[in-house]
């Protein structure tokens, strides 16, 4: 399927109250972006699971130098989400 939809980004920043939280931003075709946050693991895999159905059609963009509490790469939980659900092929 042709990727025609935009760009799923997922980082973390800080928020007004300087904290880190993950953030899913879907960015769309025509350049205007929808973002979340999330303060925990949990919430980031919940939010990101929202995307499944349409992960294949997204560019997917994830920050790098994330690891979470596990010492996994953000990069790797992302994939693992959005694949282990059938989004990604």
């Amino acid at each position: 399927m042709e990727k025609d939809k935009g760009t799923l980004r997922v980082y973390v920043e800080q928020d007004q109250d300087k904290l880190d939280v993950f953030v899913v931003e879907r960015v769309n075709p025509f350049n205007h972006s929808f973002k979340s946050s999330y303060l925990t693991e949990d919430g980031l895999r919940e939010g990101l699971e929202s995307y499944k159905q349409i992960a294949n059609q997204l560019d997917l963009e994830v920050q790098k130098d994330v690891f979470l509490e596990n010492g996994e790469m953000l990069l790797q939980r992302v994939v693992y989400i959005l694949h282990d659900k059938g989004g990604l092929v």
